[in-house]
C-alpha cells in the first residue's frame, strides 16, 4: 500500500516542480490519507504536514523561475545554437576559475580525482553563502548548466529576427540565464533530497527555511562511505603501481600496446575549438590516470576487469577505460594550459575559453593514438555523447552533439567520477545489477574460501546456494560455516548513487536483501539438521546475519538490526588480524587522512569468530572516523534571493 510520501514521490500533480501540480488534489489527497498518517508519529506527522504546507511556495518560485528563463532566453537575442554554445564556454571559464582555486591550496597541484574534490572547501563568490563544499560546488556548476541547457533545447521558437545583441548584452543575460537555473537547481534538489530520503521542510523564521532529516546518523554514515570509497580506491591504485614498479605487468588484463607510442605535444585553441599536435614518447601523468581508473575497477568490479561486455563484444571494460583516457587525457591537456579571464565583457574573450572540438577531430586523434579501428573507435564514441534530440545530462555522456562538433563539459571528462561511469558502462555493456550481483556472489565465495584456507581457519562455504530440506525450498547467497559461528549472508550489488534517487534505489534494494536475509535465516534455523551434510556440523553455533554489498556507502547501517557491510571490509577482516587507524582531518581546505596506530583485531581463530558479529555491526574502520563529520547547513539561495533556504548535510570537519 503506497504511503503519502509514496505519492509525493510518484505522483506528478504532488510535484511543484512540475507543471501538472494541483494545490486542490494536494490538500484532497493529504485528507484522504490523514487516518493512515495519523497511525505514525506524531512528530513525523507535523513535520510532513508542515513540509506539504512549503510545496505551494515552491510551485510558485518554480512557475516564476520557467517563466523568467523563458524571457531571458529571449532577451539575450542569440539564436539556439549561439546561446548553448555560449552557455558551455561561459560554464568552462568557471570550472577553470574553481579548480584554479583548488590548485593553489596545492602549490599548482594538477592531478585529481573529482571524488577529492569534496572534502575541499572554495570561498563562494556569493559574499552571503560563504565557504562551500568545492566538489558540490563543482556538481552544482554542472547541474546548473544542464538546466539551462535543457530550457534552451525546449524553447519552441527563437526570434531570429532580433537585431545583434551587444557582446555585454548577451553576456549578462546569459549570467542571469545561469543564476535562475541555480536557483532553480537549488529548490528542486532539495525537495528532491527530502522526498526521497525521509526529511523534511521546516520553517524557523519570516521566510527561513531549512530541510532536515531525522537520521543523521545514516547521512554521517553515507559521507564516511564515500570517502572510504575513495581512500579504497587509492589504496588499490599505490598497490598496482608497486605490482608494476616490481614485476613490470599487472593482472589487470588489457594491452599495454593497444596505446601508440605517441603523446601530446602541443594544444591549440581557436574561438573554443580544440586541436591538437602530437609527439613521440609516453606521458607518464596519462599512465597515473589511467591506473587511477583501473584501480577503481578492481577494488569494487575486480571480476569483471578482463570480461568482454556482452553488447559490444569483444571490447572488454580495460578497453573502454583506455579509450576514455586518451579522450580526458586531451581535454586535461587543455585545461591545464587555458588561462580563465575572471571578467568577461566580450564574447570573443568568453568564445576564447574551451568548449568544443570537431568530430572529426577527436576520432583521428583516437586512431593516431590507440590502435583501434574506426568502428570500435565509433562505438565508443556513442557511450559517451549526447545525440542533439536527447536532454542534456554530462554527469552520463560528456560530449554532446552540435552539428559537426562536440561540445564538452570539462569537469565530467577531466575530473570523472570513475565509479558512476564503471556503473554506467557495465549496465550499457550487458551487465546490470543482477547479473553483477551473481558474479559478485561468486567473487565472494572464492575469495573468503582462499583467504581462510590461507589462514587455516575452520569454514565450510557451500558453492550451491539453491537448498531443498524437508519439503521446503529456499536460496541463500553466502553461508559461511566457521569454528564457531555460522553467516548468512544475502549479496546485493548497488550503484555508486550519483542522483539524489539513487541513495533511495540502493537503500530500498538492501532494505530487500535484509528482509530476505531475516527469512532465510529463518529457514536454516528450522532445518539445520537437514543443513549438517551441506555445511557440516552447525549445532550450538551462533547464526550471524549480514547484507554485503560492493560499495561502502550503506556499510555500517542497521535495517531490521541486520547489519549493512561492503565486502572490501570483509574481505580485509577474513586477510588481516589489525587495522590501520587513520585520523581525518582538513589540511589547507583538503581532507587528509594519517596514519595514527594500528589496532589489532583478533589474535587467534577464536576471538576471529567471537570478533566477528562486532566488526560486522560496528566496523573500527567506520567507528574511528565517526568523530570526524558532523552535521551542516548549507545555504542554497544567493544572498540577495528573499527566501532562504538551507540544506542539512554531513561533512568532515
Amino acid at each position: 500500500m503506497q504511503t503519502f510520501r509514496d505519492l509525493l514521490r510518484t505522483d506528478s500533480r504532488l510535484n511543484p516542480f512540475n507543471p501538472k501540480f494541483d494545490i486542490t488534489y494536494l490538500r484532497a489527497t493529504w485528507t484522504e490519507s490523514v487516518p493512515k498518517i495519523l497511525e505514525g508519529n506524531l512528530e513525523d506527522i507535523q513535520a510532513l504536514h508542515e513540509t506539504c504546507n512549503v510545496l505551494p511556495m515552491f510551485n510558485h518560485i518554480y512557475t516564476l523561475v520557467s517563466q523568467k528563463i523563458d524571457e531571458i532566453i529571449t532577451l539575450t537575442a542569440l539564436t539556439r545554437e549561439a546561446l548553448i554554445s555560449l552557455l558551455l564556454a561561459q560554464h568552462n571559464a568557471s570550472y577553470l576559475w574553481v579548480i584554479g582555486q583548488f590548485r593553489a591550496s596545492f602549490q599548482g597541484r594538477t592531478d585529481f580525482d573529482f571524488t577529492e574534490t569534496f572534502g575541499h572547501r572554495t570561498t563562494s563568490r556569493d559574499p552571503g553563502v560563504g565557504d562551500i563544499n568545492t566538489g558540490g560546488g563543482l556538481a552544482t556548476l554542472v547541474d546548473t548548466l544542464q538546466i539551462a541547457l535543457n530550457f534552451v533545447k525546449d524553447k519552441s521558437a527563437f526570434n531570429l529576427n532580433a537585431s545583434n545583441p551587444t557582446d555585454i548584452a548577451a553576456i549578462h543575460y546569459t549570467d542571469q540565464l545561469v543564476k535562475e537555473a541555480n536557483l532553480l537547481f537549488g529548490f528542486k534538489s532539495t525537495y528532491e533530497a527530502v522526498i526521497w530520503n525521509g526529511g523534511y521542510v521546516r520553517k524557523r523564521g519570516e521566510n527561513d527555511f531549512l530541510a532536515t532529516f531525522p537520521d543523521r546518523a545514516k547521512l554521517i554514515l553515507e559521507e564516511i562511505g564515500r570517502f572510504r570509497l575513495q581512500m579504497d580506491s587509492l589504496a588499490m591504485n599505490v598497490k598496482l603501481q608497486q605490482i608494476l614498479a616490481k614485476q613490470g605487468e599487472t593482472n589487470l588484463g588489457f594491452d599495454p600496446a593497444v596505446r601508440k607510442h605517441v603523446c601530446i605535444k602541443s594544444i591549440q585553441l581557436t574561438e573554443g575549438a580544440v586541436t591538437y599536435e602530437l609527439q613521440d614518447g609516453v606521458d607518464a601523468k596519462e599512465l597515473d590516470d589511467t591506473f587511477s581508473f583501473f584501480a577503481a575497477l578492481e577494488t569494487f568490479y575486480p571480476y569483471l576487469n578482463n570480461v568482454s561486455l556482452p553488447t559490444f563484444a569483444p571490447l572488454k571494460m580495460s578497453d573502454i577505460i583506455l579509450m576514455f583516457q586518451l579522450t580526458t587525457s586531451l581535454f586535461s591537456k587543455v585545461a591545464d594550459n587555458t588561462d580563465y579571464a575572471e571578467k568577461v565583457t566580450d564574447l570573443k574573450t568568453m568564445f576564447s575559453h574551451p568548449y568544443k572540438i570537431a568530430k572529426d577531430v577527436l576520432g583521428r586523434y583516437l586512431l593516431e593514438r590507440s590502435t583501434y579501428n574506426q568502428a570500435t573507435i565509433d562505438t565508443f564514441l556513442t557511450m559517451i555523447t549526447k545525440l542533439q534530440e536527447e536532454y542534456y545530462n554530462f554527469w552520463n555522456k560528456p560530449l554532446a552533439e552540435l552539428g559537426e562538433d562536440l561540445l564538452v563539459s570539462l569537469l565530467p571528462i577531466t575530473a570523472a567520477n570513475h565509479f558512476h561511469f564503471l556503473d554506467r558502462w557495465l549496465e550499457q555493456g550487458g551487465f546490470n545489477l543482477e547479473k553483477r550481483g551473481r558474479m559478485l556472489e561468486s567473487h565472494v565465495k572464492s575469495t573468503l574460501r582462499e583467504l581462510l584456507t590461507t589462514k587455516n581457519f575452520e569454514h565450510h562455504i557451500p558453492e550451491t546456494q539453491r537448498f531443498r530440506i524437508a519439503g521446503e525450498k529456499e536460496e541463500i547467497d553466502l553461508i559461511i560455516n566457521l569454528k564457531s559461528v555460522i553467516i548468512i549472508a544475502e549479496v546485493k550489488c548497488i550503484k555508486y548513487p550519483m542522483e539524489i534517487r539513487d541513495y533511495y534505489n540502493n537503500y530500498e534494494r538492501l532494505k530487500r536483501g535484509a528482509a530476505q536475509v531475516a527469512r532465510k535465516a529463518d529457514f536454516f534455523s528450522r532445518n539445520s539438521d537437514g543443513f549438517k551434510s551441506i555445511t557440516g556440523p552447525v549445532g550450538g553455533k551462533k547464526l550471524i546475519r549480514l547484507v554485503v554489498t560492493n560499495y561502502p556507502i550503506f556499510a555500517g547501517c542497521l535495517i531490521d538490526d541486520i547489519p549493512v557491510i561492503d565486502f572490501h571490509w570483509l574481505e580485509g577482516y577474513c586477510k588481516h588480524n589489525y587495522q590501520i587507524e587513520y585520523s581525518a582531518s582538513g589540511l589547507k581546505g583538503q581532507l587528509t587522512s594519517q596514519i595514527e596506530q594500528a589496532k589489532i583485531l583478533y589474535g587467534s581463530e577464536d576471538e576471529f569468530n567471537a570478533n566477528f558479529e562486532t566488526q560486522m555491526r560496528s566496523p573500527i574502520i567506520i567507528e574511528q572516523l565517526k568523530s570526524s563529520v558532523s552535521i551542516k547547513e548549507t545555504r542554497m539561495t544567493f544572498s540577495d534571493f528573499p527566501i532562504r533556504l538551507y540544506y542539512e548535510n554531513a561533512s568532515f570537519d
